[in-house]
């Protein structure tokens, strides 16, 4: 199963807070009358980048057919984040895939969808 996701258009890895996603499911491939929400509301999302995976899990929240998912910035994720970039600024920086995946609370569904962000890093 398939999904559309978004987040910021630039990403400063030395920010504070929170990395958030907003993802929309192609719900053609949902059998047996279920809704995302009974599918995703509370499953377990992780986050993959450049071939890391961010060892903690972020709790998805739905509204209405939009999934919710947001990652506290801790050190690792800095650290994961920060080693695809060495742009200083949202003007010269790559543009990075920022992956997200979650098994469906009944476990019938896999969700993938990945989110597209230039990302820098201004405490280099």
């Amino acid at each position: 199963m398939t999904g559309s996701a978004t987040t910021g258009a630039k990403l400063d890895v030395a920010q504070n807070g929170s990395v958030s996603f907003r993802i929309v499911l192609d719900e053609s491939g949902i059998v047996d009358g279920q809704s995302v929400a009974q599918l995703f509301d509370g499953a377990l999302f992780r986050l993959m980048v450049g071939g890391q995976t961010y060892s903690i899990r972020a709790r998805a929240v739905v509204v209405g057919d939009t999934i919710n998912v947001s990652f506290r910035m801790s050190d690792e994720l800095r650290a994961i984040l920060a080693a695809n970039t060495q742009a200083t600024n949202a003007s010269n920086a790559p543009t990075v895939a920022l992956t997200l995946e979650a098994m469906s609370n009944d476990g019938n569904y896999t969700l993938g969808a990945t989110a597209w962000t230039k990302l820098f890093n201004t405490m280099k």
